[in-house]
């Protein structure tokens, strides 16, 4: 077989046309045709070498944008249960994810609606409000539907009126055992004698 030889220059040498094609040989059996590989321009060095920064630069903020997600874990959905502190602890816990996902004010009560679960979304959607709306009133609103009457004020008056099961002169003897001078026979092994 002949090699084609090309006289231009703006071209690149196809490599499948200077190689024999081993189904052309009168040793094998019936061959399939080969397909012509398409003779592709030349490429600038420095073109690929701005290709291959770009490319560093998009992986690397890509990564930063993998590693801040997997660690944001995103808050259980709340399941509709009227306790006041299951409720006061979503809402923090909520509060917490948008922080760190950087969630922008106006987006935040259609996030939070998205992280209820069936019964409280029957709720929310049975107030007829738009998923819009500011975020202070869904959180008024959240917390007037799942937080008992007076909750907070029965837990602070739970704290005033706590009283300590022990008093301190009960901890003062456990307390100074702890605090003894080292025994005679430690401060005489550790002095020299003379």
């Amino acid at each position: 077989m002949v090699a084609k030889v090309h006289q231009s220059t703006d071209q690149t040498p196809d490599p499948l046309a200077q190689t024999p094609d081993p189904s052309s040989s009168p040793e094998t059996s019936p061959s399939t045709p080969s397909i012509p590989s398409p003779c592709l321009p030349p490429i600038d060095s420095s073109f690929i070498t701005e290709l291959l920064s770009e490319l560093t630069i998009m992986t690397n903020d890509t990564l930063a944008t993998i590693i801040e997600l997997d660690t944001t874990s995103k808050p259980a959905k709340y399941d509709g249960t009227r306790d006041g502190f299951k409720c006061l602890a979503w809402l923090k816990e909520v509060q917490r994810y948008f922080t760190m996902k950087n969630v922008p004010d106006d987006k935040r009560t259609i996030h939070a609606v998205n992280l209820l679960n069936q019964t409280s979304l029957l709720w929310w959607e049975s107030l007829n409000i738009d998923d819009s709306c500011d975020y202070s009133t869904f959180k008024t609103l959240f917390k007037k539907a799942y937080m008992p009457d007076g909750f907070l004020e029965h837990v602070r008056g739970l704290l005033l009126n706590a009283k300590l099961t022990t008093n301190l002169s009960q901890k003062t003897p456990q307390a100074a055992s702890f605090w003894k001078p080292p025994s005679e026979s430690f401060s005489s092994r550790a002095a020299p004698t003379t």
